[in-house]
């Protein structure tokens, strides 16, 4: 990894922290102390995941994935945080599908939008079409970051279907030059 890369890397986490940050305490609906040492708890749970290496494996990025899942949850039941929990379940929807291999990332985001509906329907007895609006627009983020994902995927494949063609062309130049 390059000095450029590993750079570019690094200011795409940072943004993405600061920008959780932002999202995350403008949508506390009561600014309380418990209600801010609980969404900053979460928030670094979910830095730590951000920053996880690219070497962890998909069993350790499940679990993490699930404890936030389950403190987002409590966050939103327990504190009525339902905006920021909301915003908080789009984020894990959208590392879940950049993340996770192809069925893990669908069953884990299935599971993230069921909690959603069981907590719209169980604690804020919202209408079927709430429900419907914020099962589509989980679906498109997943869809959106999913492609992406394939898109990057693609691009590296590419890359390196390039590199191993230039090899093979310089072992070729010189066994011509050598015949």
């Amino acid at each position: 990894m390059n000095l450029k890369s590993f750079l570019h890397n690094r200011m795409r986490r940072v943004f993405l922290n600061l920008l959780l940050l932002c999202i995350l305490i403008k949508n506390i609906n009561a600014v309380t102390v418990p209600n801010l040492i609980f969404a900053m708890v979460i928030f670094t749970l979910y830095s730590v995941l951000l920053w996880l290496p690219n070497t962890v494996s998909s069993t350790k990025r499940i679990f993490m994935g699930s404890m936030v899942l389950i403190l987002i949850a409590f966050f939103w039941g327990g504190f009525g945080e339902d905006r920021a929990a909301i915003v908080l379940m789009f984020y894990l929807i959208g590392y879940v599908a950049l993340r996770l291999p192809d069925k893990l990332s669908l069953i884990f985001a299935t599971i993230v939008i069921a909690t959603n509906v069981i907590i719209l329907l169980k604690f804020e007895h919202s209408t079927m079409d709430d429900i419907f609006t914020l099962f589509i627009a989980h679906a498109g983020m997943f869809a959106i970051f999913r492609s992406a994902r394939i898109r990057r995927e693609a691009n590296e494949l590419k890359a390196h279907h390039f590199k191993e063609l230039q090899e093979i062309h310089t072992q070729l130049e010189s066994a011509h030059k050598e015949l």
